[in-house]
């Protein structure tokens, strides 16, 4: 590993980095290597837990069937002993086993910016691995019809940077996650407790551009939606454009791969240098010069 702090990722799964772009894609290598690592010793963890998990039952069956003979809880008791640090080893494994798309989109999305920034530039990344449903991004609980629901919002992606034209970025990628479940009644009478999750993905893209290069972003007005370029799939859930800056806020529901992610934020960074342009074409009167 080349990360610098594994024991300190490894405890907190997230990857922090503040420098020029081309150590994060070797990072990245290392962070794929070690998730498929985690992934194969996982599979292997949970074959041996179910083997034994068998073993035991098993075990229990034969006693029943040989009305307590030794050799039967002999087996049971040797089989679960060895299951159950098998099962704590694929469990503990399992948090480990990231999700690919997180560091794909990464990769992706360095690819796509770092032909539009200078060779000694700089960035941010911020890169979050574990799951989100975990305690410490649980936001709040609520009601929704019959269901009760545990909302978490996992913001996982920070990436910023500068162009070469000096305009700041910064890309955020959001997890709306919700654990769901009621009681519900079966046809005999039973109660039984049912469960479903649901995600959604948010994608943020704010840009500040120089001052004096983009001068009339706040006279774009109703002209800024209609710059906007997105895919069919996401939704477009905020658009603000100001002198200061301007930024867009879309949703994804689908299900998406880490190519169609880096296509969703290009379309959005196409979008904003958009508008930035049509706000260059503003002439404010008497800017002209005489003939």
């Amino acid at each position: 590993m080349a990360l610098k702090n594994e024991a300190k990722f490894l405890w907190s799964l997230v990857y922090q980095h503040s420098g020029q772009p081309g150590q994060v894609f070797a990072d990245v290598d290392d962070l794929r290597a070690l998730d498929k690592t985690f992934e194969a010793k996982g599979k292997m963890w949970f074959i041996l837990s179910s083997v034994f998990t068998l073993l035991c039952l098993a075990g229990v069956i034969l006693s029943i069937v040989l009305e307590g003979h030794p050799i039967g809880l002999a087996l049971a008791g040797f089989a679960f002993v060895v299951a159950v640090p098998c099962v704590v080893m694929r469990l503990k494994l399992g948090k480990l086993n990231t999700e690919d798309r997180r560091y794909e989109l990464l990769e992706g999305l360095l690819q796509l910016l770092q032909t539009d920034m200078a060779p000694e530039s700089r960035m941010r990344v911020q890169l979050v691995l574990s799951r989100p449903n975990v305690k410490k991004k649980f936001s709040h609980k609520g009601e929704s019809g019959a269901w009760t629901v545990k909302y978490y919002t996992d913001t996982w992606l920070k990436l910023e940077g500068r162009f070469l034209d000096g305009t700041a970025f910064l890309v955020e990628v959001v997890e709306r996650f919700q654990e769901r479940s009621r009681w519900a009644t079966s046809r005999s009478g039973k109660k039984k407790r049912k469960t479903k999750t649901k995600s959604a993905t948010v994608f943020r893209l704010r840009l500040k551009p120089k001052a004096k290069r983009y001068q009339h972003l706040s006279e774009i007005g109703a002209n800024a939606q209609g710059a906007l370029q997105l895919p069919e799939a996401v939704q477009t859930k905020g658009l603000q454009v100001e002198d200061g800056g301007l930024s867009v806020k879309v949703q994804s529901k689908a299900d998406w791969q880490a190519g169609e992610g880096k296509q969703v934020v290009a379309m959005m960074f196409i979008s904003l240098y958009q508008i930035l342009n049509l706000s260059r074409a503003i002439t404010k009167p008497g800017s002209q010069g005489s003939a």
